[in-house]
């Protein structure tokens, strides 16, 4: 057996995105601290990285149009030179 095949044969998640349904990677169109809206319903955020609460303070916001794209380091980033 290849170290991979278990992962190649693993095919639920892409039948389950095949059928309309898959609730990973969601887009979220706008947010609070603690809530998110997904689709037009606003929902509880419970799987954010913002334990400080710190996502949406002024200066935070400020300090993420000032810096430059190729020093961003959450999940939009992008590699150098992309």
């Amino acid at each position: 057996m290849h170290l991979f095949d278990k992962c190649r044969n693993f095919t639920r998640a892409r039948e389950v995105m095949a059928s309309g349904y898959y609730p990973y990677f969601m887009p979220i169109e706008r947010s609070t601290d603690t809530e998110a809206y997904v689709n037009g319903e606003r929902k509880i955020m419970i799987g954010s990285n913002n334990y400080l609460g710190l996502t949406h303070h002024p200066c935070i916001v400020s300090s993420r149009r000032r810096r430059p794209r190729s020093r961003s380091t959450g999940a939009d980033a992008r590699a150098a030179g992309s």
